[in-house]
């Protein structure tokens, strides 16, 4: 059995540009999170996680 995905929300979100600077996701995807299949919530999750190593790449971390 496969684990569920979890959330990536904190709970505390500051949307800027359709985004939110917190957890990273965008305002659809927060909105329509429990609706989300397994396999569209990991698909969200693979993206933050990359958009997070590129940040620390960029910054030399």
């Amino acid at each position: 059995m496969t684990e569920k995905v979890q959330s990536p929300c904190q709970d505390v979100c500051y949307m800027e540009d359709g985004v939110c600077t917190t957890c990273g996701m965008t305002a659809e995807e927060s909105n329509t999170w429990y609706r989300l299949n397994e396999e569209d919530r990991r698909k969200i999750v693979d993206r933050l996680a990359a958009l997070e190593k590129a940040k620390k790449d960029a910054e030399g971390n």
